[in-house]
């Protein structure tokens, strides 16, 4: 009675396999499943979206998927997780069948993918991915080193401009730039970059944002990090 019961809830969630493999792009994945015996049962694109990601994967039997590390794999193999199913994410720098191949197709990396997950997954090298928090905890760091790279690359296109003018902006802390520049710098060619110079004191002030951001961070969820901004040249 209880192998009938536990058979009817597999046949309502959807087609059972052995295993699926997934090739991630940014529009559409190419999946294969296998069977039990090894045989390719099905196969199919899915849409790289969390929407038609979750109908598809929960159209499926709880089974074992992989796929590749890559740009989306973190919030796939979370959303293919919470759909019930065992999921391993391969480093592609260490599966030589897919990487080193001389006939590459996204369905024969899915095939590939799907049998190394079937047969043996040490030969996927499984990496785990940070939780969705601490993902987002990193992309306040990141998104301040963009911020802060834009800001010294304005800086360098000024110091540029106005010395082929015979100007120049003296040396000063970038957060200094914007005042000592509108101080120096002559009405004509001011008129010309003021609007980078802007551009500038609104990267300051969203850089400033996020240090203040990262503050937080470091005394709320990451505490041990103060340890290490006593080493010269090391901040939070």
């Amino acid at each position: 009675m209880g192998k009938s019961s536990k058979s009817t809830s597999k046949k309502d969630r959807g087609a059972v396999y052995a295993s699926v493999g997934l090739d991630v792009s940014d529009k559409k994945s190419c999946w294969v499943a296998l069977s039990n015996d090894g045989s390719v049962a099905e196969r199919g694109k899915v849409l790289t979206r969390s929407a038609e990601l979750e109908a598809w994967a929960m159209s499926i039997a709880p089974t074992v998927m992989a796929l590749e590390a890559g740009p989306h794999s973190p919030w796939m193999s979370r959303l293919l997780s919470r759909c019930g199913h065992e999921v391993i994410v391969g480093n592609p720098a260490k599966i030589p069948s897919i990487t080193r191949s001389r006939s590459k197709s996204d369905w024969r990396d899915a095939e590939q993918l799907g049998r190394l997950a079937r047969f043996d997954r040490s030969l996927l090298h499984e990496i785990r991915h940070r939780s969705e928090e601490t993902q987002k905890d990193l992309q306040v760091i990141r998104s301040r080193d963009a911020a802060v790279r834009a800001r010294s690359k304005l800086i360098s296109h000024v110091r540029a401009t106005v010395k082929a003018y015979g100007q120049v902006v003296p040396r000063c802390s970038s957060e200094a730039f914007v005042r000592r520049a509108r101080a120096v710098i002559a009405k004509p060619l001011l008129e010309i970059v003021e609007a980078i110079l802007e551009a500038i004191d609104t990267l300051s002030r969203t850089i400033h944002f996020y240090d203040q951001s990262i503050e937080k961070l470091v005394a709320t969820r990451y505490p041990d990090a103060q340890w290490l901004t006593q080493v010269k040249g090391v901040g939070l």
